[in-house]
């Protein structure tokens, strides 16, 4: 379903309460060439930690899309939908991160 805007809400379930599910939108998707990544929760204290271990992970063009290390904060294109709640720029810095979250990444186009 590339290219799906479907977040489905809903935690993980049987028996991953200890684990994050991040899930990639479309370009991510394409980028990572995953629809999802579930991780430890307790290898992250915020979002930031997330999004800075994913730009180690997947390399320079995830992070040119995604995240601005100095600035710690979302690219302006990029947006992080966290348990249903959209989240962006250096609200990253903000969210505690804790077993059972899911986090949806995507670069949306602007303009017309």
């Amino acid at each position: 379903m590339t290219g799906s805007a479907h977040t489905d809400a809903t935690p993980p379930s049987g028996g991953e309460e200890d684990v994050i599910v991040i899930r990639y939108l479309a370009t991510l998707r394409d980028l990572t060439r995953k629809i999802e990544d579930r991780l430890p929760a307790g290898m992250f204290r915020s979002l930031v930690d997330v999004l800075e271990f994913l730009c180690d992970k997947y390399g320079e063009e995830f992070e040119r899309r995604v995240f601005e290390r100095k600035k710690r904060a979302l690219r302006g294109s990029a947006v992080a939908i966290v348990n249903g709640r959209v989240v962006r720029g250096r609200d990253v810095t903000k969210l505690v991160i804790s077993s059972g979250m899911l986090i949806v990444l995507g670069i949306f186009a602007l303009g017309g």
